[in-house]
């Protein structure tokens, strides 16, 4: 971390405080061999999380696409995604999913497991418990061995074999859900499910009906926290039949939203591919507020729009830019 003295200490992640000095450069903000300051800084990273909030307002489209699962309890139709949501969901790739190697007998508080090796201490954890429901907690400390030590201790036994869930960021507020499958956790197997739109839902005449899940239906706009629109804080999942059980996950393709630079120690996720076209459209947000001469002003404009052209054509649908997070290989689209 690179850490600059101003009125204050500030510390900034090496790829923001390289993009940012790169935009305030190039709008002649700060010269070439100058250090930008602390409140320089902090007005090129709030520029950017607009500028990138102003794309998606538009209609250009950046977000990143990953495979995610939600965790469904019996008897429950509908669910909250986000961070402020009590349901639990997560990418795919943050899942550990193993099992109990001995019994776990209610108001026991350490669980032994066939592999904690990817646990950490704060992960939020999950129990198949015999009343047919998930219990959640987090993780007190590291592991001992293959021994888990609970936050809180468990309401109902949970046999041996039974499986155990944990991750550790939950799942961030998706713009779009593109497709899903029922996941069952005890064969991995995925099937595809019907993915409804909003009247298909409303017409469904029995919401209730329980059984095993084929369909369901998301809706980004309506949340329990926040409202609509791009600053709520969870979206609407709704899944059919009412879940019968906890053995299947609910598998799905999420479009989320690009990391918000909340703080100058945030690490966006954009690709290193997209640097120039950030950089250049960035100085042209700068520049007019600082007053940068109107010469260059229409060097930056015509590079970054050219910038921003070559990015965007890789992408797979017109008028969006869409970017795959290298989770894992094959991740990447566009």
């Amino acid at each position: 971390m690179a850490v600059l003295q101003t009125s204050g200490t500030y510390n900034y992640s090496a790829s923001v405080i390289t993009l940012l000095t790169a935009a305030l450069r190039i709008a002649q903000i700060v010269g070439n061999e100058e250090t930008p300051t602390g409140a320089e800084l902090q007005v090129g990273m709030d520029a950017f999380s607009a500028m990138v909030k102003g794309w998606q307002a538009s209609g250009i489209h950046v977000w990143c696409e990953e495979e995610a699962i939600l965790f469904p309890q019996a008897a429950q139709p509908l669910y909250q995604l986000g961070p402020a949501s009590t349901d639990h969901a997560c990418l795919f790739d943050n899942l550990t999913q193993t099992t109990l190697t001995a019994q776990a007998n209610a108001g026991a508080g350490t669980i032994t497991v066939a592999n904690a090796a990817p646990i950490l201490s704060g992960d939020t954890i999950g129990i198949q418990v015999s009343s047919g429901t998930n219990f959640w907690t987090t993780v007190n400390g590291a592991p001992s061995g293959n021994n888990v030590t609970l936050a809180a201790t468990l309401p109902a036994a949970a046999p041996s074999g039974s499986i155990v869930f944990d991750y550790t960021l939950p799942l961030a507020r998706p713009l779009r859900v593109m497709g899903g499958r029922r996941y069952t956790y005890s064969s991995l197997i995925d099937t595809p499910m019907q993915m409804w739109a909003r009247l298909d839902y409303q017409a469904q005449p029995n919401k209730y009906s329980s059984g095993t899940i084929t369909a369901f239906f998301y809706d980004p706009q309506t949340a329990g926290l926040g409202g609509g629109s791009y600053t709520a804080q969870n979206s609407l999942l709704n899944l059919w039949p009412n879940p019968a059980d906890n053995t299947n996950g609910f598998r799905f393709t999420a479009q989320r939203p690009l990391q918000d630079l909340a703080n100058l120690a945030n690490l966006p996720d954009f690709p290193v591919e997209w640097n120039a076209a950030l950089k250049w459209n960035l100085a042209m947000e700068l520049g007019p507020e600082y007053g940068t001469p109107t010469e260059q002003m229409a060097i930056i404009d015509k590079q970054a729009q050219k910038w921003y052209d070559m990015a965007s054509s890789w992408d797979r649908e017109s008028e969006s830019v869409l970017i795959g997070v290298a989770w894992a290989p094959g991740y990447r689209r566009g």
